[in-house]
């Protein structure tokens, strides 16, 4: 497995966090403050470091940023540990080079995940090279422009056969156990209602929906649920999708989205009569992971059969897709995303989202393409 450096002036928690990566098959090596945490660094050369924030010696954010300084060591991912009360330093941390942090009292399985997340950092950047969004996206688009037509039209067959009178018996809720799942919202619709007529809006939403559908379906997108200036989009990984994983081709998705921005802000000067006095038209993508149900509606619609996605990743994804727009940000993701994703994009910042109805505060960042 890999070597793992715990920093951590506490006893207790020194040995719970050994123990745990101990269980995992990790190889520990141990420092009960800064300085020693140095010497074990440039000694040990460790695959990930877990450092304590407030430690004598050197503190977690002078051991950062000597780690950072270092030529030989300045890849090495750090992961700090912070309490509560030191939230504050979060921002500074990140801020300083910190590839993650974890709150105390931390939960084992939340430890591993972000130690795997460190541990597969090479191979997930290779993996997303073509995810430098300057030229490379453009470029994939236009790579795969030409299978669109004969892709695109065989899913459309396949969506009007589902709905086609009397193929709806037999279809069955299918559920999808690891799935991406992006919400994607149109902005500012409450200034686009107040500016437009109603049949023009309706123009507006059409083509909105007709430019986020393609670029979903480009990707790979299983299944997209649209209503009004919203529309939910589901990525797993299925066999006549590519071999990428699902978050991957979900991630390419959300940022290939600003393409089509560009598009509905064109056709909103050149069709609908909006001036450059008006604000730009802006879409924002909320990103979650997890189990998903799809299932099928019907008797709606004159018989048409739907495929409506269930379950908490929807609900988190259109709380995100509103973060997104409160902030101003083009894509908000989860840190469950995040760690699946280093590597491949540059965090912009981080935080905990408190959501009416949810047990526990949503911790989301907000990313782009990495440079």
């Amino acid at each position: 497995m890999a070597l793992i450096l715990v920093a951590e002036d506490d006893t207790g928690t020194r040995m719970l966090l050994t123990a745990v990566l101990e269980r995992s098959g990790h190889d520990v090596v141990q420092a009960e403050d800064g300085l020693k945490a140095w010497g074990a660094l440039r000694t040990y050369r460790p695959d990930v470091v877990v450092s304590d924030i407030n430690m004598p010696g050197l503190t977690g954010i002078e051991l950062l940023e000597q780690v950072r300084s270092d030529q030989d060591l300045a890849l090495t991912p750090v992961i700090l540990l912070t309490s509560l009360q030191e939230r504050r330093d979060e921002r500074l941390a990140m801020s300083k080079g910190a590839d993650d942090y974890i709150t105390k009292p931390f939960m084992a399985a939340e430890l591993l995940d972000a130690v795997a997340a460190q541990l597969n950092r090479n191979a997930t950047r290779a993996a997303l090279q073509d995810l430098r969004v300057q030229g490379a996206v453009n470029q994939a688009l236009q790579e795969q422009a030409r299978h669109l037509g004969d892709e695109y039209e065989q899913r459309l067959a396949t969506a009007l056969s589902e709905q086609w009178p009397g193929q709806a018996q037999g279809q069955q809720a299918r559920l999808c156990n690891d799935a991406s799942v992006l919400c994607v919202r149109l902005e500012p619709v409450r200034h686009l209602t107040m500016q437009l007529e109603p049949m023009n809006l309706a123009r507006m939403l059409k083509r909105f929906h007709e430019c986020v559908g393609d670029t979903v379906y480009l990707f790979g997108a299983a299944v997209l649920q649209g209503a009004g200036d919203q529309l939910v989009a589901v990525f797993d990984d299925q066999k006549d999708t590519p071999s990428s994983t699902h978050v991957l081709r979900a991630l390419k998705a959300a940022f290939a989205l600003r393409q089509a921005e560009a598009t509905l802000e064109a056709f909103g000067l050149s069709k609908m009569g909006r001036n450059n006095d008006h604000p730009p038209l802006a879409i924002r993508v909320g990103m979650q992971l997890g189990p998903v149900a799809l299932t099928s509606l019907e008797g709606l619609l004159g018989g048409t059969l739907q495929s409506m996605p269930v379950g908490q990743a929807v609900l988190d994804a259109r709380d995100l897709a509103a973060c997104a727009t409160l902030q101003e940000r083009r894509v908000m993701v989860s840190v469950p995303v995040m760690r699946r994703i280093t590597g491949a994009v540059a965090q912009l910042d981080r935080q905990l989202l408190s959501v009416p109805g949810r047990d526990s505060p949503l911790d989301a960042c907000a990313v782009e393409p990495a440079h």
